[in-house]
């Protein structure tokens, strides 16, 4: 039996915890448990693309601020991040 080939996901993946825009990273530095969670996702083909990436295992929660990963963007909806201004944003 052959099993289906496996490509890794892009490294120029770019979440952000769910709230917080500004703390951006890429997917290579996210928690163990959060990557394995997004590559469960992206496998899993849904009819609905889901709006954040909730990890099954700590339950923290990331938004996909920026992909050029078809699968990924394809599993998600990209939010805007920090960069969409030039990271200006008005003082709080």
């Amino acid at each position: 039996m052959k099993r289906p080939r496996r490509r890794a996901l892009r490294p120029d993946t770019v979440l952000a915890p769910v709230g917080r825009p500004r703390e951006e990273i890429y997917i290579k530095d996210l928690p163990a448990c959060c990557l394995r969670s997004l590559k469960e996702s992206v496998v899993l083909k849904e009819e609905r693309r889901k709006l954040a990436l909730r990890c099954g295992t700590c339950g923290r929660e990331w938004w996909v601020t920026s992909s050029l990963d078809e699968r990924v963007l394809q599993s998600f909806v990209t939010h805007a991040g920090a960069r969409v201004d030039g990271g200006r944003h008005p003082a709080a």
